[in-house]
Order: structure tokens, then sequence, then C-alpha cells
């Protein structure tokens, strides 16, 4: 009586592992098409090449954001022209600004709102509106306003 129970247990137990690893793998497209894409979690890092990685810094990860979008919507090219640094300040005219140093210019952008992002409530990166760019060569020097 116990050697047929040694011989069928196990190819029982074989048998309802290859019919549910089957029915896993039937159900799988199903359960990747219902899954959410998470998308981004995060900004690119910035990067220079030539430069060590550095840990994340949002702002500056915002700012090459930024800068990427409005290079490519304007056609320039990426490649011949890095940014430096950025800041963003509110004028009573124009309303927010930002200013965008590169290698090769100066660019004032005004900022356009961009609805927040389903994920966590962050806001996406703004879009930025062309004003003015500005070649570094016809800048002849920076002055400052006292008082």
């Amino acid at each position: 009586l116990r050697i047929p129970s040694v011989v069928v247990k196990p190819m029982a137990g074989v048998a309802d592992l290859v019919s549910t690893t089957t029915e896993g793998i039937r159900n799988t497209p199903e359960y990747i098409s219902r899954r959410r894409n998470p998308g981004r979690l995060r900004l690119p890092r910035r990067w220079t090449p030539g430069t060590a990685v550095a840990s994340f810094d949002r702002r500056a990860a915002l700012g090459m954001t930024m800068f990427h979008r409005l290079a490519m919507a304007q056609g320039w090219a990426l490649g011949t022209d890095a940014l430096v640094d950025h800041c963003a300040f509110h004028d009573a005219l124009h309303g927010p600004l930002v200013l965008l140093l590169t290698h090769t210019r100066a660019v004032l952008c005004r900022v356009r709102p961009t609805p927040l992002s389903t994920r966590q409530g962050q806001a996406a990166p703004p879009a930025l509106a062309l004003l003015h760019s500005i070649p570094l060569q016809q800048i002849g020097g920076v002055r400052t306003d006292a008082g």
C-alpha cells in the first residue's frame, strides 16, 4: 500500500506545479497590460561630460531639463552648447522668468506653468517661452546696480 503513495504523491505535486506554472505564463500578458507604467520617478541627473558623476541635485536637474526642452523646441544643437547655470526670478511685467546661462549664450525665458503630474502631486518641469537669446560675444560685461 505504501509504495503506490510514494510514487503517486510526488507525481501529483509535479503535475500541480506544471499546471500552476502554465496558468501563470498564460496570465502574464493580462497582468502586464493591467499594470500602470510608473514612468520617470525623478528628473534626469545633470552630468557634464569629462566630470565626475555627482549626487543628484534637483535644482540642477530641473535647469538641465528646462534647457534641453527649450533647445529642442528652438532647434539648437545640444552637442555644441551646455548649460552652465540658471536662476529663476519674478518680473512685474512678464511674471515668472528663468535666465539660462550656457557656454555660448544667455537666454531669458518666461515660465508657462504646466499642470501637476499625477504621481505624488509633484509639479512637472515648467515649459519655457523664449524672450531673448543673446550670444555671449555680444555681452561686453555685467554690472550690478548698487543699493
